[in-house]
């Protein structure tokens, strides 16, 4: 999943379009907020996640960054058989 940090003075929209841009090489436009939600990465560090619905175009020219190691389409149906944690599982069902 494409995700990343907020730089200084960047908004949640220009982050979610720079980082899908940097680590799947597509251009995209936010379509609307769908969850947000509280992930515990480690035992006693949490994120915040905000997930977005995105328009992409080129969706068919992937190119992966260096910080993921494969990429798939998957139906929404497949969902529940890849390792993603429940927050991001419960996001992609809205």
């Amino acid at each position: 999943m494409p995700g990343g940090r907020l730089e200084r003075g960047e908004t949640l929209e220009e982050c979610v379009i720079k980082e899908i841009r940097e680590e799947l090489g597509l251009s995209c436009l936010i379509n609307n907020l769908i969850d947000i939600w509280v992930y515990e990465v480690l035992e006693g560090k949490h994120v915040l996640i905000v997930t977005y619905l995105c328009d992409c175009t080129e969706i068919l020219n992937v190119k992966i960054s260096d910080e993921h190691s494969m990429f798939d389409w998957i139906s929404i149906d497949e969902i529940n058989t890849v390792n993603l944690p429940k927050g991001y599982v419960n996001s992609i069902k809205l």
